[in-house]
C-alpha cells in the first residue's frame, strides 16, 4: 500500500557506486529489519528507539548486535568505528540533524559511507502536518561540509506513497573525508 522502497533505493545507490563489501555496518533506525544490508556486511548492528521494533528485528536473525535507544545516545556509548551508516526513512522523525551528523562523524572509519533519505522542503527542516520532518538539500549539504563528508550522491526519488500520492524525497550518499 505504501510502496515503501527506500532501503532498495539506497542499496541501488551503493551498487552504482561499486560498493559491495563493508566490515562494520550500522543501521540507524533499523525498525523491523527491512534495510537488507546484511549481505554487504561482515558485522551488522541495528539501532532503534522502539524495543518492540528491536524484538521484531531480532526474529529475522540478520543483525549481529541490536540496541534499543536513541541513535545519538547509542552511538555515543559505542567504542567502535563503522564503515557504513544507513538511515532509511528515519530522519523524518528527527528535525535538527546536527547531533546525528556529529555522532556519525565521531564513529566513522576513514572513507566511511553515510547513506540516508530525507523528505524534501525548502527550509532547513520543517515539521509537516503529517508529523514527519522534511529537510532541504542545502541543509544536508551544510551539515555534510561541517562534519567532513563529501556529497557523492544527491538524487530526488519517490520514497513511498501517502494517501495514494508519492512522497518525494532525496537519497544521499556521503563519503567521510576523515
Amino acid at each position: 500500500r505504501l510502496h515503501y522502497q527506500t532501503p532498495a533505493l539506497l542499496r541501488q545507490v551503493l551498487d552504482e557506486l561499486g560498493k559491495k563489501h563493508f566490515t562494520n555496518v550500522v543501521d540507524l533506525g533499523c525498525g523491523t529489519g527491512l534495510s537488507g544490508f546484511k549481505a554487504l556486511a561482515d558485522r551488522l548492528t541495528g539501532i532503534d528507539l522502539s524495543p518492540k521494533m528491536i524484538a521484531e528485528a531480532k526474529k529475522k536473525n540478520i543483525y549481529d548486535v541490536l540496541h534499543a535507544g536513541e541513535i545519538v545516545d547509542v552511538l555515543n556509548k559505542a567504542d567502535e568505528k563503522y564503515d557504513l551508516f544507513v538511515a532509511a526513512d528515519v530522519f523524518v522523525y528527527i528535525g535538527n540533524l546536527a547531533s546525528v551528523f556529529k555522532s556519525v562523524q565521531d564513529h566513522a572509519s576513514g572513507g566511511a559511507w553515510f547513506l540516508f533519505s530525507v523528505e524534501n522542503c525548502e527550509e532547513n527542516y520543517v515539521l509537516r502536518p503529517s508529523g514527519r520532518y522534511a529537510h532541504s538539500q542545502s541543509y544536508i549539504r551544510s551539515l555534510a561540509e561541517k562534519h567532513r563528508f563529501a556529497v557523492e550522491v544527491c538524487r530526488s526519488s519517490e520514497l513511498r506513497k501517502e494517501r495514494q500520492q508519492w512522497v518525494m524525497g532525496t537519497l544521499f550518499a556521503l563519503k567521510f573525508l576523515g
